[in-house]
């Protein structure tokens, strides 16, 4: 399984928004400056963050969450970075690899396996809220500098 580096770009965007004042809001091209990211890049994972509810876009002001961090998981940025078509794509294997009637009903053990697969891994992504993220950088990390350049950029 291989994620898309837009998904963790969004977790750090998602981040950062966190900081800012209400009513304030943070343009693509300043996050993408401080994330060292190309801008162009980072504007089209603005739009899908913003499609997804994730963030709110204010026409020619910026960005700003759309919801607390804390109603914001891992699973969320996977649907909205990954798309909803799941982790595996079913290729239905077993009738060529047996030669079998494709109308059999009989489930494959091994597509079987893949959706239990998915659904733990659905369920794990769950669990790791942004919310609790940002409070543990909190209490692991010095945040002034990235407050002050909140501070400094937000419009």
């Amino acid at each position: 399984m291989k994620i898309s580096n837009s998904w963790a770009q969004s977790i750090f965007v998602l981040l950062a928004l966190s900081r800012l004042p209400q009513q304030k809001t943070l343009t693509s091209l300043a996050l993408a400056e401080r994330l060292e990211l190309s801008p162009t890049y980072l504007k089209k994972v603005m739009k899908i963050l913003a499609n997804e509810s994730l963030v709110h876009s204010e026409r020619g002001k910026g960005f700003c969450l759309a919801r607390p961090l804390e109603d914001i998981d891992f699973y969320d940025v996977y649907l909205a970075t990954e798309g909803r078509s799941g982790i595996f794509n079913p290729q239905n294997l077993l009738t060529p690899f047996l030669n079998r009637d494709p109308h059999d009903p009989r489930k494959c053990a091994v597509s079987y396996s893949m959706e239990k697969l998915q659904k733990q891994i659905e369920e794990n992504m769950k669990s790791y809220v942004l919310g609790d993220m940002m409070n543990e950088i909190l209490v692991d990390f010095d945040t002034a500098d990235l407050d002050e350049w909140v501070r400094l950029n937000a419009s």
